[in-house]
C-alpha cells in the first residue's frame, strides 16, 4: 500500500474525513446533482465524481463545507 492509501484509511478509521458513501449519501439525500455540488463546494464535476466513486480521498475542508450546506442552500 502506497502512503497516501494508510493515511487516507487511518482518516477514515478515526472518523476524522468523510467517505465515499457518505458523501454520496449526503448528495442524494438533499437531491443534489454532482453540477450543483462542483458549483456549491467550487470544485469540478469531475472531483465530485472522484470523491463519491472512492478515487480520491475527500479532504477535511470538503466535508466540513458539506456539513454547512443545508437543503436550502443556493448556488
Amino acid at each position: 500500500m502506497s502512503a497516501e492509501t494508510l493515511w487516507r484509511l487511518a482518516q477514515e478509521q478515526s472518523h476524522r474525513t468523510m467517505t465515499a458513501a457518505s458523501f454520496r449519501r449526503w448528495r442524494v439525500a438533499r437531491d443534489y446533482t454532482l453540477d450543483d455540488v462542483a458549483a456549491a463546494l467550487g470544485i469540478s464535476r469531475r472531483m465530485v465524481a472522484y470523491y463519491e466513486q472512492g478515487d480520491k480521498p475527500i479532504p477535511r475542508v470538503v466535508a466540513l463545507a458539506t456539513a454547512g450546506l443545508g437543503q436550502s442552500a443556493t448556488f
